[in-house]
């Protein structure tokens, strides 16, 4: 019981003072829960691929094999400790410390928990949204760029073209 007393304070003590040494970015980046969010946004944007095999005809069992082969390789990415280092970098370079702690503040709160709970799911709704939308545009786009390479075609330098050598410099 006496070693339970010594410990658990110890324990307490510890945690809070790694916590403390964290920088702001550190534990926004630990508050978004990038593993988690980020591993549900993959997935989210990796969904209309799985539905596009599927309507060729895949067999449950490719699949299966697609969907095991694909949570590897964004679990991979998503824990690798270099991804949370460059996030770390970058939220460093995008925010004072004081509006990491303002965000941090947001986040814990349950509008904020909401917030990085239902991102992904925005975001992939977000994107199907913008493609239709996009998608009312993209014959006159086409057709816009068809013309500026068709004008621009002579211009382009012909690919069997050699460039003209380099003057040979005279020694002398």
């Amino acid at each position: 019981m006496s070693l339970a007393r010594f410990f658990i304070p110890l324990f307490l003590v510890t945690a809070s003072l790694h916590a403390a040494e964290k920088s702001a970015a550190e534990r926004l980046v630990d508050a978004v829960d990038m593993q988690g969010s980020g591993m549900a946004a993959a997935k989210q944007a990796f969904k209309p691929m799985m539905d596009r095999f599927k309507a060729q005809g895949l067999p449950p069992e490719a699949l299966a094999e697609i969907s095991a082969a694909t949570d590897l390789f964004f679990t991979k990415t998503f824990s690798d400790p270099e991804l949370k280092k460059q996030m770390v970098k970058l939220y460093q370079q995008k925010f004072t410390p004081e509006e990491l702690d303002e965000m941090l503040r947001f986040y814990e709160t349950p509008v904020g928990r909401k917030a990085l709970l239902t991102m992904p799911e925005l975001m992939g709704e977000a994107s199907k949204i913008g493609q239709q939308v996009a998608g009312k545009n993209t014959e006159d786009y086409q057709k816009q760029l068809q013309d500026i390479l068709l004008k621009y075609k002579d211009a382009a330098p012909d690919k069997d073209e050699k460039e003209d050598p380099a003057p040979e410099k005279d020694d002398k």
